[in-house]
């Protein structure tokens, strides 16, 4: 088979490109109903949660699941930190700000004062350039689960 004589498609230098620019985070809603897809994450974050009720959100964009803890039995002092690129970072606060989300917070850096007892990281870990090993171990320990 011949290789094609079409040169590469590139984007457009006029667009941006990834998701780390501020059009990025009006993609998509921020709050939405759950999906029957979403049972088990429920269901598994619902248990971790009686544990503990601190997540973290590998690629949370500005907020998707985490409308997730409105379902939930949780205590209070919810800690939902959402982890992602800083332009969606930055609009997630804005949102959280306009709309008081109980116990979220964002972060585009994970590092040692990060302490949490679940990692939520649903369709994200295949836009990282680093493994899931690599981010984990910036944190202050290990969690105690993986969703």
């Amino acid at each position: 088979m011949r290789a094609s004589k079409r040169p590469i498609e590139r984007a457009p230098a006029s667009k941006p490109v990834g998701y780390d620019n501020p059009a990025a985070a009006t993609l998509m809603s921020h709050a939405r109903p759950l999906w029957l897809s979403d049972y088990s994450v429920v269901f598994w974050l619902e248990k971790a949660m009686q544990e503990a009720p601190s997540v973290l959100d590998i690629g949370g964009y500005v907020g998707i699941s985490y409308s997730f803890h409105e379902y939930l039995h949780h205590p209070e002092e919810l800690q939902w930190i959402i982890y992602d690129v800083p332009a969606l970072t930055e609009a997630g606060i804005e949102i959280a700000r306009r709309e008081h989300g109980p116990g979220l917070s964002f972060t585009a850096e994970l590092n040692s004062n990060i302490q949490v007892h679940t990692v939520l990281a649903l369709g994200a870990l295949q836009f990282s350039e680093q493994s899931l090993p690599e981010l984990l171990s910036r944190l202050a320990r290990l969690p105690s689960h993986l969703i």
